[in-house]
């Protein structure tokens, strides 16, 4: 099953991303992931996080969508974006696609693409899909499969 993270790095060209989004995938924003919901016309199944960055009036409208909230203290030991693969994980991810995780702060772009190599040693398909790079890390367990994406 795929699932696909939104963080609240950089996307500048929403439409690009469009396709990716079928109604088949598990979508989940991490915090302030949410803020690039309306540009993409989506509603995400789950918004995890500490809220610190997320739109409080986006937040509100997706929750009376349906989008079911996890709010976490601000003082834990995981990233956001590492309590949004958990729970892709949980319920049943083979296939991570992560939007919105590079950007001006390359400490959150290298952060992100660390978290990528223990997934795809555990067999994930991981892959970070930004406006000009497309990232992956490719093993024997996970090897390059990327059905219907398109060249960036």
């Amino acid at each position: 099953m795929d699932c696909i993270i939104l963080a609240n790095g950089e996307i500048k060209d929403y439409q690009q991303y469009k396709y990716l989004f079928t109604g088949k995938e598990i979508i989940i924003c991490a915090d302030g992931g949410v803020n690039h919901t309306p540009e993409l016309g989506i509603i995400p199944q789950l918004v995890i996080g500490d809220m610190d960055s997320a739109n409080p009036k986006i937040l509100e409208q997706l929750e009376l969508k349906g989008a079911q909230i996890m709010r976490y203290p601000r003082d834990k030991d995981q990233m956001d974006t590492e309590l949004a693969i958990a729970q892709g994980i949980s319920q049943g991810a083979t296939s991570l696609t992560f939007l919105g995780c590079t950007g001006d702060r390359l400490d959150h772009t290298l952060a992100a693409i660390h978290l990528l190599v223990p997934l795809a040693l555990k067999g994930l398909e991981v892959k970070i899909i930004s406006d000009s790079h497309f990232i992956t890390v490719i093993t024997p367990k996970a090897p390059a499969t990327y059905k219907g994406i398109q060249e960036i």
